[in-house]
């Protein structure tokens, strides 16, 4: 079975990259500058850079108020009168302009609204005062339709991380340029900047469809024109959006879109009227730039208009997904079907020159296996949407994405009696999750579930656990076929009999390896998605089996995996799930006793102590709280047990433990019913 701790580690890897080359950002610009290299783009003079690289070292130590940034944004872009584009076509200084226009007063703002509006053709191919170009569109939608929004910024709406930010915080580029008071004259300009960049694209589609910068400049219309906020979050000393090929950025939209004027949307339904009038337009999805390009249009006519989506998707699925990857060959006259052929994973085999049985004399015993191999994956007749990965990436937005009608037409003309084939394969096996996660009705659930079923035990084998994963989501959601599965994930794993295999299935769940290799598996290894699988059947409507196992294992063990980052979330679903009777949790809580202190000193341990003190009786609150107070020192001498101390008051317990209890007087019925409304 796969661990998949291949996954984890290269996340950590990958995210030790990304603080070593923050950090050294700086240092080598500073180098490259003293050779006379003053970054990428248009050539800037030495005094110029240097101060481009101080105000890089103020924003790197951060602001202490909001007035601070504001000030600054001014004063920096103030500098660039008269040479706006020259200077955002740098990297450097396209990264700070980037960051600080957000924040500028609207007599700055406008003058770049009106430098960039002359100059629209060579800045939307330009590699960095592009990036000028999409945050002046974003930024202008904010401030267009900020008074129409101003309800949308209510306390209500705010996450729980928003509402306990401090007032002296400084707020993001959405909550500033929607909550500062523009004027009516600086709205409309805003208005009729986002529609003029919108339709000058729009008019320039054949020149900026295949450009990489202006297709991405086209999303951002489709975001802003449809209400949605894209944030990009990117640390200074990355390019920015300066595309340097040093940023890195995290992007996410607001959940709810904002409300936009209705002539807005007509532009978006022109987009879609003028790109499916191409003849070429079946071929998009199977191009990089062009398939991003119908995804981003797709998804933001989502909520504004279905009728389109739904025209759209039956175009596609039926020119463009559907037809064969032998029937695409022949059609295609661009490749030539004696040189290149596909298989399913998308990669390109290369057909020699030569007669085929002469090459394969000459290759070696496992060049022949590996050959033989690849032409088994190969299936002709399988639809050309799983040859390419652009195309299957436009699959599954349509996927999120479509009503119920589509919804049935994607998985019975696309789907169906491929299941297992398209779970196997790596590319495509995140399609059928996508699949998994939005189908709703019972009966289509049921089918895919039945014709995936059996192979369950080859997917752990492989290691493509997230369509068991989802499988078992789909289980809880529809509340179907949750039997079946337990005993299908139960026979994957060999431990259906005898008793002493049985008895170790929540661990097996957990750790997603079959009785004999996990025997030997002495490691506190825990598959994420094994966690994820066992919290789902542990709100199936009958998980007595997983139940039992959970209260069968010694606590030193499941102390382990109640301090792990993925295993404490299965005291959560032990804890909440309505299927798990009160005196299955008071076992569970009475089985962890001299195991608290050590769990409320970890991180992750501390949290599980917390679930289970908050689900106890009064009496086993007052056990736990009686462990925790015999080593109050070691206690404390962790945060999240100072937490706890605090908590659960365990200094009053030391001192009189009558009037702790007194404080800790057990809930009453009535006051969990009113829980919620308190």
């Amino acid at each position: 079975m796969s661990e998949g701790g291949a996954n984890d580690g290269g996340k950590n890897s990958y995210r030790n990259k990304i603080k070593k080359r923050k950090k050294k950002f700086l240092a080598n610009v500073k180098g490259f500058g003293k050779q006379g290299n003053f970054g990428r783009g248009t050539h800037l003079e030495s005094d110029e850079w240097n101060y481009y690289i101080n105000i890089l070292d103020v924003m790197k130590k951060g602001f202490d108020s909001i007035d601070e940034k504001t000030t600054m944004a001014d004063n920096v872009l103030e500098q660039t009168i008269g040479k706006e584009i020259h200077t955002a076509s740098n990297q450097i200084a396209c990264t700070i302009i980037e960051a600080l226009l957000p924040f500028s007063n609207a007599e700055n703002f406008e003058r770049f609204q009106t430098t960039f509006a002359s100059n629209f053709r060579p800045i939307c191919s330009d590699k960095f005062a592009s990036h000028i170009l999409e945050k002046l569109v974003s930024i202008s939608m904010l401030r267009a339709v900020s008074a129409e929004n101003v309800e949308d910024l209510s306390e209500s709406s705010e996450t729980p991380q928003a509402k306990k930010r401090k007032a002296t915080e400084i707020p993001s580029e959405r909550d500033y340029n929607l909550k500062t008071q523009f004027s009516d004259e600086h709205r409309q300009i805003c208005r009729e900047f986002v529609v003029k960049a919108s339709k000058f694209l729009m008019n320039n589609l054949e020149d900026f469809v295949w450009d990489t910068y202006g297709s991405h400049i086209m999303r951002t219309c489709f975001d802003s024109l449809s209400g949605v906020f894209q944030i990009k979050k990117s640390f200074i000393g990355g390019g920015g959006g300066g595309g340097g090929g040093s940023t890195e950025s995290k992007t996410t939209a607001i959940d709810k879109n904002l409300t936009v004027p209705d002539e807005w949307l007509e532009i978006l339904q022109e987009y879609a009227k003028r790109l499916q009038a191409w003849p070429q337009f079946p071929d998009f999805p199977y191009n990089e730039l062009s398939s991003g390009l119908v995804q981003s249009l797709c998804t933001a006519l989502h909520t504004r208009d279905k009728s389109t989506i739904k025209h759209m998707g039956k175009r596609l699925l039926n020119e463009a997904f559907l037809p064969t990857v032998a029937q695409s060959k022949a059609n295609d006259e661009k490749i030539d079907v004696e040189e290149v052929k596909y298989d399913i994973d998308g990669e390109a085999e290369v057909k020699p020159d030569t007669d085929v049985q002469k090459s394969e004399e000459n290759d070696s015993a496992e060049g022949e296996a590996s050959s033989k191999q690849t032409e088994d994956t190969i299936d002709q007749n399988m639809p050309s949407v799983f040859s390419s990965e652009p195309a299957i990436r436009c699959l599954e937005t349509f996927i999120q994405i479509s009503g119920p009608k589509l919804f049935t037409q994607i998985y019975a003309m696309l789907f169906c009696g491929r299941l297992v084939k398209l779970s196997t394969v790596r590319l495509t096996n995140f399609s059928v999750q996508k699949l998994l996660d939005r189908a709703k009705e019972k009966e289509e659930f049921e089918a895919i579930f039945d014709e995936l079923e059996g192979s369950i035990e080859q997917l752990l084998q492989i290691g493509h656990t997230g369509v068991v994963s989802a499988l078992a989501q789909g289980c809880l959601r529809l509340c179907t076929r949750q039997g079946p599965f337990m005993k299908a994930i139960q026979s994957a794993l060999d431990c259906v009999q005898p008793k002493e295999k049985s008895d170790k299935f929540a661990m097996l769940v957990l750790k997603l390896k079959p009785y004999k290799v996990a025997m030997e598996d002495k490691s506190n290894f825990i598959h994420i998605h094994g966690a994820v699988i066992l919290q789902a059947m542990l709100q199936f409507n009958k998980p007595i089996k997983l139940v039992q196992c959970i209260l069968d294992t010694s606590n030193d063990v499941l102390t382990d995996i109640f301090c792990s980052p993925k295993g404490s979330h299965v005291v959560d679903a032990f804890m909440d799930s309505k299927a798990v009777g009160e005196k299955s949790r008071e076992k569970l809580i009475r089985h962890m006793n001299d195991c608290y202190l050590q769990m409320a000193i970890s991180k992750h341990g501390s949290w599980s102590v917390e679930k289970l003190f908050n689900c106890a009786s009064d009496a086993q609150k007052s056990r736990i709280v009686k462990e925790l107070s015999e080593k109050q020192n070691q206690l404390n001498g962790s945060p999240f047990g100072r937490l706890l101390n605090h908590k659960f008051h365990v200094d009053t317990y030391r001192l009189s433990p009558e009037q702790w209890r007194a404080s800790f007087k057990k809930e009453t019925k009535a006051d969990r019913l009113f829980k919620d409304i308190l």
